[in-house]
This record gives structure tokens, sequence and C-alpha cells, in this order.
């Protein structure tokens, strides 16, 4: 969840990327 957010922030380097991510987070939540 957070984990996600720091690795979204360290790689910050696309929006497309941070979508996936995104989604990804969401889907663990499940």
């Amino acid at each position: 969840m957070r984990d996600g957010i720091i690795i979204q922030a360290r790689t910050g380097s696309t929006r497309l990327r941070n979508k996936y991510y995104f989604l990804f987070t969401k889907t663990s939540e499940l």
C-alpha cells in the first residue's frame, strides 16, 4: 500500500507507470 507510493515517488518517471502502479496497489488492497 504505502510501499507502492514510495516506489512510485522513487521511480516517478512517467504518469503511465503511476497509473499502472495505482491499479496494482488497488488490486493488492482487494
